[in-house]
C-alpha cells in the first residue's frame, strides 16, 4: 500500500495499521481466554472452583454529560466483580454466584483485588480444595504482590 498512496497519507496508513494489530491482538485474547474458560468449566468437579474476577466499571458522581477527560479522570467508584463456578454436589449443574465490591478509591491495584478475593474466600461455606482464577490479565492481577498474597 505504500508504493500506492501520497507521502502525507503514510502517517495515517501507518497509524491505521497499528490499531489493526491491537484490534487483532485483543481478538486473538479473547478467543484463547474463552477456550481457557471453556475447558476449565469441563474440568470443574466437586472439589474445585473456577473465579472469574474482572474489574467492571467505574462509576462517575456527576453527570453523563462529560468531556472525554472528565470522563477518564481518576474519580468516582470502582466495581470488581469475581464470578465463582462450582459443581452443585452430585449433579452435574453448575452452581455460580456472583460477588460484587465497590470502593471510592479508583486505584485497581493487588491490595483492593486481594481484600476483594479474601471476601469472597471468607463467605464461602464449603472450601473448595482447588480454586482456578481468571482474569483479563490486568497488571494488578498477575503482580508478584497479588499472588503472594492469595497463594497464602
Amino acid at each position: 500500500m505504500h508504493l500506492h498512496i501520497k507521502e502525507d497519507q503514510i502517517a495515517t496508513l501507518e497509524e491505521t495499521k497499528e490499531h489493526l494489530q491491537y484490534y487483532l491482538a485483543h481478538s486473538t485474547q479473547k478467543i484463547y481466554l474463552n477456550s481457557q474458560f471453556k475447558a476449565t468449566l469441563a474440568s470443574l468437579d466437586e472439589d474445585g472452583a473456577l473465579f472469574v474476577a474482572d474489574y467492571k466499571m467505574r462509576i462517575l458522581p456527576r453527570s453523563a454529560r462529560e468531556t472525554k477527560a472528565e470522563f477518564f479522570g481518576k474519580r468516582g467508584w470502582t466495581l470488581h466483580t469475581i464470578l465463582m463456578f462450582r459443581k452443585k454436589e452430585n449433579c452435574e449443574e453448575l452452581e455460580i454466584r456472583a460477588y460484587d465490591h465497590w470502593s471510592t478509591d479508583t486505584k485497581q491495584n493487588a491490595w483492593f483485588t486481594a481484600s476483594s478475593f479474601e471476601a469472597v474466600f471468607e463467605t464461602i461455606k464449603h472450601k473448595p480444595k482447588w480454586i482456578r482464577i481468571m482474569s483479563d490479565n490486568g497488571a494488578h492481577y498477575h503482580s508478584s504482590e497479588l499472588m503472594a498474597i492469595i497463594a497464602h
